[in-house]
């Protein structure tokens, strides 16, 4: 009882669904036909439109937008980090100047250190404004890794609809399928 898939079957169930290559060879065994039918899937079904991909592509923007400004604030804080190293170095450097004219035996020369006291307060003025722009540098990236979060957060939502949906597409389709070929079964009785 060997029958092959014709043109009126095909046109039973909408021709424009099907591919011109849908295999036309008997199908008396139905795994075979699932199997077929599952190689042609994507020629056979419309592929599915999730109608917030726009969404999805703003959101994503919108992510990249705020982890590149948080990336930015991070390299704010290295650059002031490097800043206040170089203050520290200079003050180092300052002091073991300043110690190395204190010998003993020799005569102090107070001009030089009273104008390196100056430039180690100075530098050190210099260093609690660094260290003050660093703790408003650090809130500053304390709030944009939020803003990355709830980014990413309103993103993961979006995607997790977009997941939720094609999954409810494809039992719909799988479904359809079946009834399509139960339809082509129950004509050839």
């Amino acid at each position: 009882m060997s029958s092959s898939v014709d043109e009126n079957d095909l046109a039973l169930c909408g021709e424009n669904h099907y591919p011109s290559s849908l295999p036309t060879q008997s199908y008396n065994n139905p795994v075979k036909l699932t199997t077929e039918v599952a190689k042609n899937k994507t020629s056979i079904t419309p592929m599915f439109k999730f109608r917030l991909d726009p969404l999805i592509t703003i959101r994503d923007n919108k992510l990249k937008e705020r982890q590149r400004k948080l990336a930015e604030a991070c390299e704010a804080r290295r650059i002031l980090e490097g800043h206040l190293q170089e203050i520290d170095r200079q003050i180092e450097e300052g002091i073991d100047t300043a110690r190395s004219l204190i010998q003993p035996g020799q005569t102090v020369n107070v001009e030089s250190l009273i104008g390196f006291r100056r430039q180690e307060m100075f530098l050190r003025a210099n260093q609690d404004d660094l260290m003050q722009k660093i703790k408003m540098v650090d809130k500053e990236i304390d709030n944009r890794r939020i803003a990355v979060v709830e980014a990413n957060k309103e993103l993961k939502v979006i995607e997790k609809l977009k997941e939720k949906r094609h999954e409810k597409y494809l039992v719909e389709e799988g479904k359809a399928e079946m009834k399509a070929m139960d339809e082509i079964a129950g004509n050839r009785r």
